[in-house]
């Protein structure tokens, strides 16, 4: 699947992608690097109705843990799940101008309530969706998001409260400039391969966690890195099968493993081209998302170049 064909072709791709990066199911380790934004111990302390809680993916800019709670009927099992991004801009007016088209987006699927988050600017807002709330806060020219996910029913007061002292926490994180600093290095790619794919200058590169990546340009092209993990190897040979559309072109990429895949020539998306593989049960893909053109060789070659540089290490 081309992740970056939900977004729409408009200079709100990369707030598009910022809101996608919620939904997507990403490679789990064994263990997880730890969270740059808050603590486990500070999750347990704020959320202890659902204690003990994971941490399921970490690193900087975003990170995403879970807990598995009870019923009340004492036989069913619930899973909770709390997530954590930020993005930074060049400036605070960039990142104001970024959260008041979030806000507007928003308001057109969600309830909305203004919020106050020690740290943040004025501006701050608080979302909900029957069981999910979640909110947005600027913090100078950072940007940090949370969201709270329970299948057992929507947060109670203490919850809210909870999520509230973890917002004023999260601020605090994203106000620091060693973090900003660690948002803009992405371990996963080259960057000399991504400045080629998108023109050289004005790329700006973002990581969200230790499983996903944004790159983009002044035209608001982008490439976008993301991880995932099946459960099974059996699993994984399944969804190398369904990856195949009669919607796209899709070309063997053997030299990055006998699962790797290069999709173009989309008819929904025509201007997007993924190239992917698996290593074991994690599958690696890397979208190129371009502006009024359809990719062309020397896109598609550079873009396998990036996976294979990725399968090779």
């Amino acid at each position: 699947m081309i992740y970056l064909s939900m977004c729409p072709s408009s200079r709100t791709l990369r707030h598009c992608v910022f809101g996608l990066l919620f939904a997507l199911p990403l490679i789990a380790a064994a263990q997880a690097e730890p969270c740059s934004i808050v603590r486990l111990s500070d999750v347990e302390a704020a959320l202890p109705a659902s204690r003990p809680w994971k941490l399921t993916s970490g690193g900087a800019g975003s990170c995403r843990f879970e807990a598995r709670v009870l019923g009340a009927d004492g036989r069913s099992i619930y899973t909770v799940m709390f997530r954590l991004l930020q993005q930074y801009h060049a400036a605070p007016k960039a990142a104001a101008e970024t959260l008041q088209t979030v806000r507007t987006e928003f308001a057109k699927r969600y309830v909305l309530s203004d919020v106050e988050i020690q740290g943040a600017a004025p501006g701050a807002f608080r979302f909900e969706d029957g069981n999910a709330l979640g909110w947005y806060a600027q913090v100078g020219k950072g940007i940090v998001s949370g969201s709270y996910l329970s299948m057992q029913g929507p947060p109670d007061a203490a919850e809210v409260a909870g999520l509230t002292a973890l917002a004023q926490k999260a601020a605090a994180a994203t106000s620091q400039p060693a973090a900003a600093a660690a948002a803009g290095v992405c371990p996963h790619f080259d960057e000399a391969i991504v400045r080629k794919l998108l023109g050289g200058k004005d790329v700006k590169i973002e990581q969200f966690g230790s499983n996903s990546c944004v790159a983009t340009n002044a035209r608001q092209e982008a490439v976008m890195f993301t991880g995932i993990q099946a459960e099974s190897l059996a699993a994984a040979k399944q969804i190398f099968k369904s990856m195949q559309s009669a919607d796209c072109t899709n070309q063997p990429l053997t030299d990055v493993g006998p699962q790797g895949l290069l999709m173009f020539n989309c008819r929904s998306a025509p201007t997007h081209a993924a190239a992917s593989f698996f290593k074991g049960v994690n599958r690696y893909e890397y979208t190129l998302a371009l502006q009024g053109r359809e990719p062309t060789e020397q896109d598609l070659a550079q873009l396998v170049e990036q996976a294979r540089w990725r399968f090779l290490r």
